[in-house]
């Protein structure tokens, strides 16, 4: 279900809005009404980022229809400022990861015309580019927000389909990454060897989290563009893709251990094998240093499977093998979620002033009732 957003604006007040800019774009009078409507909402709540560009657009273009003195550079450097904006606030918000992505990519991830992405390095490094190609760069920048914001928010039902994109998988980074490090700890003098590969996986999964980011904007606000500055969205966003990367680690081989291997430690300790935190830790500090709730994201999102183990089961199991890896498999979850809140910073993980605390209490509370045997009387 669409989650509800705040916005200044009714559904046929953006459609009015829309036909002010886009039925006779040479109407000046329709182009003033809409540029005073869009900053009577910009007074109210922050603008969506393509709202924001479409009203710099407008204003320059009208600035540059009532400009009568010859010298245009100030109207060329007003032009080529919107387009710089405009690109680099779709762009920005992708641009996730230690590792910087190439503006171009991540405009071909969000179908900007290319060549607005060269005009804009134009605009910043080199001369600014001439009027006349400034005026047709205004034109087809309107054109390109008409076509991917104003259509899917005025007409969202009809456009669904084709304006979320899908989300990448993550298995195949998650596997890559594993086997690299199983080399790297087997072998040490793998190490140096293979830290190019290594940095290429990470580089990897941010790529993968920016374009889960846009997959997930378009899940919660319906439009795979509208890049609010409401802080409250940007929140459900990183959560939405969290726990995306949560559910892949919980899978079966991942964090919790293959049969064979939990099977062979079942022990009353509290404390993850070595083995295990060395081969997983990297990763999830790494994830952890760029997004400071995934620690809690995690801990979370283990919790619910020790609600639901049923999804890291093998169907082939026996009922007894099956029971069997249960146990085990709940004690690898609350092993992880001990060191999770073990190696947390409370103070980076907002809106939870004794994490520790909470996640253990709520650990008891899942695990207690639901096994007489087990976790319940494993030293905590």
């Amino acid at each position: 279900m669409r989650l509800p957003r705040r916005v200044s604006w009714s559904s046929d007040e953006l459609e009015l809005l829309c036909s002010w800019i886009y039925d006779d774009e040479s109407n000046p009078v329709n182009r003033k009404l809409a540029i005073d409507r869009l900053s009577a909402w910009r007074t109210i709540t922050p603008l969506p980022h393509a709202l924001e560009s479409t009203l710099s657009l407008l204003a320059v273009r009208a600035a540059d229809e009532a400009n009568s003195n010859p010298s245009t550079l100030s109207i060329r450097q007003s032009y080529a400022s919107a387009v710089i904006r405009m690109v680099n606030g779709f762009v920005d918000p992708l641009q996730a990861g230690a590792f910087a992505r190439s503006i171009a990519s991540i405009a071909t991830q969000l179908g900007l015309p290319l060549w607005l992405v060269e005009l804009r390095h134009a605009a910043t490094h080199e001369d600014i580019p001439s009027l006349e190609l400034l005026r047709e760069a205004c034109r087809q920048t309107l054109g390109w927000l008409f076509h991917n914001f104003f259509m899917p928010e005025i007409h969202p039902s009809t456009a669904a389909a084709s304006t979320i994109p899908q989300i990448r998988p993550v298995a195949p980074i998650l596997k890559q990454y594993k086997s690299l490090r199983k080399a790297m700890l087997q072998d040490a003098t793998l190490r140096s060897q293979m830290k190019g590969d290594m940095e290429s996986t990470y580089r990897s999964f941010g790529r993968w989290y920016s374009e889960a980011m846009l997959v997930a904007n378009a899940v919660i606000n319906g439009s795979s563009l509208d890049y609010s500055a409401n802080g409250d969205d940007e929140d459900r966003k990183e959560r939405w893709v969290l726990d995306v990367l949560c559910d892949e680690l919980l899978v079966k081989g991942r964090l919790p251990s293959t049969k064979e291997y939990v099977l062979s430690y079942i022990s009353k300790t509290r404390h993850l094998n070595k083995a295990t935190i060395a081969l997983w830790s990297p990763l999830l500090l790494y994830v952890q240093s760029l997004h400071p709730k995934f620690f809690l994201s995690l801990s979370l999102r283990c919790l619910s499977y020790l609600s639901g183990y049923e999804d890291i089961a093998d169907p082939q199991d026996t009922v007894q093998e099956s029971e069997q890896y249960f146990q085990a498999s709940d004690r690898s979850l609350a092993r992880w979620i001990l060191w999770l809140v073990a190696t947390s910073e409370n103070d980076k993980l907002e809106g939870h002033l004794d994490l520790r605390r909470e996640l253990v209490a709520a650990l008891l509370l899942t695990l207690a009732p639901a096994h007489k045997e087990g976790l319940q009387k494993m030293s905590l």
